[in-house]
């Protein structure tokens, strides 16, 4: 869902009707609000063991309602149906005459195009740098914005400017032009190395760029998230190596409020503190947008949690700032390189 769905414009919430809003419905309305997807069916399924009788639908249709009202989100159009039978499925049902909105099919045909992101501030993270014959080419996607030959790029977090010498494509005319959702190799001028996961960006809209930073999370692994445990954090192209440094608020499923906690457990929703030893480059997370969803990944390449960036954390007066950080040494090899175990004493 995190992965898969980080690129979707559009979502059909399934709902028993026959159960309401329970805690699995909760957990996939939070799953939407977190990863920002706001065109939102909602699929009342079962509704032949409530005898297909509206005003127990409506009933089930107010209850999800409340539900993504608390979450900030809004169904686009709430669809009664039988899957067992394929009621409002792919045709119209005859044992609900009462209903006159679409079916299903009808509904996901009539999802809107999402805006065009091609007039945002330029994004185009490196995805590889490839050398043919004397040329040096940059490849990636552009995730928003346009960029021009002839267009004056600041690369990552080095800062260091080049021109865009030509944009070129696989078996096609070199472009003048490229937008957001296009795949791209640029030759740049001086002829500078990006390294994988640089940002390319125009310099006068940079990205956000912090070491410490807010961080919604689902957690994934079936073991309690604590503070002070290191991951990889994915975003787009890039990898950065942090640190849980803080456990803000923890989200209760059964009611969705926010409380205070020193874990996440399995599956659950939180707000976190991130901290790396470099500064992270990213644009804050933007409902119906790619902007600032990163993943958590563990040593063996797990995905172990779905983590869209707010924003940097600021360190509060007093704030203790020295934390554990994740080191590709192992304890028991520095141990055998030093020749004995390590010790602190205060």
């Amino acid at each position: 869902m995190i992965t898969g769905a980080a690129d979707a414009e559009a979502a059909v919430l399934v709902v028993d009707a026959s159960e309401g809003a329970r805690e699995q419905t909760r957990r996939h309305a939070m799953l939407l609000h977190l990863i920002g997807i706001r065109h939102i069916i909602v699929l009342l399924n079962k509704v032949d063991l409530l005898d297909f009788d509206q005003a127990k639908i409506e009933a089930v249709q107010t209850d999800v309602t409340d539900l993504l009202t608390r979450l900030d989100l809004k169904a686009a159009l709430f669809v009664p149906a039988s899957a067992r039978d394929g009621d409002n499925i792919a045709a119209r049902s005859d044992n609900m005459p009462w209903y006159t909105g679409p079916t299903l099919t009808e509904a996901l045909v009539a999802v809107p195009t999402p805006a065009s992101r091609a007039e945002l501030a330029l994004r185009l993270p490196v995805q590889d740098v490839y050398r043919f014959g004397d040329k040096r080419y940059v490849a990636g996607r552009i995730e928003r914005g346009r960029v021009r030959v002839g267009d004056t790029v600041v690369i990552g977090t080095q800062k260091t400017p080049a021109r865009i010498a030509s944009i070129e494509g696989w078996h096609t005319a070199p472009q003048v032009s490229a937008y957001a959702g296009q795949s791209v190799a640029v030759t740049l001028e001086p002829d500078v190395i990006p390294d994988r996961g640089d940002l390319l960006h125009h310099r006068e809209t940079a990205p956000v760029e912090a070491s410490r930073v807010r961080t919604r999370l689902f957690w994934l692994r079936q073991e309690p998230l604590r503070v002070g445990e290191s991951f990889r954090l994915r975003l787009a192209t890039a990898e950065h190596a942090v640190t849980v440094t803080a456990i803000e608020s923890v989200v209760n499923l059964e009611d969705l409020t926010e409380n205070p906690g020193e874990e996440v457990p399995p599956e659950g929703f939180a707000q976190i503190i991130l901290s790396a030893s470099e500064n992270i480059q990213f644009d804050p997370f933007t409902p119906g947008t790619t902007d600032g969803r990163g993943v958590l990944v563990d040593r063996q390449q797990r995905i172990v949690g779905g983590a869209p960036l707010m924003g940097p954390a600021e360190i509060a007066p007093g704030e203790k700032v020295i934390h554990p950080s994740a080191s590709h040494v192992s304890v028991q090899d520095r141990e055998r390189i030093k020749g004995h175990q390590a010790q602190c004493s205060g």
